[in-house]
C-alpha cells in the first residue's frame, strides 16, 4: 500500500498499513487485542496468530469481552483430569444415609 509520500509502508498480519515501529512491537508481543468487529471480518489471520501460539483478547467498546487462545495451552490431559477428580473424591465425605444419587436427585429438583 502507498502511503501517499511515494514510500511503501509495512502490513500488520490483518493486511493493515502500519508504521515500522508498530511492526515492531505487534511480532514481538505475544498478546494482541482487537476490537469485535475487526475480529469479525479478520478471523481467519487472528486464528492463525493463535495456532502460532499466541493470544488474541477481543474487546467491545474497548472493554475486554473475549480470549482467543491456543487449545494445547489450557486442556489438561484426561489422565490429569481423574487425578483431580479421585483426589477430590478423597476429600469429600457424605452425609450419612445418603448416597451420591440422593444428592443428584435432589440438586434436579432445586
Amino acid at each position: 500500500m502507498d502511503d501517499g509520500g511515494g514510500k511503501w509502508a509495512p502490513l500488520d498480519t490483518f493486511g493493515n498499513q502500519t508504521s515500522v515501529q508498530t511492526s515492531l512491537e505487534n511480532t514481538m508481543s505475544a498478546t494482541k487485542t482487537v476490537g469485535a468487529y475487526e475480529a469479525k471480518t479478520t478471523l481467519p489471520a487472528l486464528l492463525d496468530f493463535v495456532a502460532r501460539g499466541r493470544e488474541v483478547v477481543i474487546t467491545k467498546h474497548e472493554r475486554p469481552i473475549a480470549r482467543l487462545i491456543p487449545v494445547t495451552t489450557t486442556t489438561p490431559s484426561d489422565r490429569d483430569v481423574f487425578i483431580r477428580i479421585r483426589r477430590l473424591r478423597g476429600r469429600i465425605s457424605l452425609p450419612k444415609g445418603e448416597t451420591a444419587r440422593d444428592l443428584i436427585e435432589a440438586g434436579r429438583r432445586l
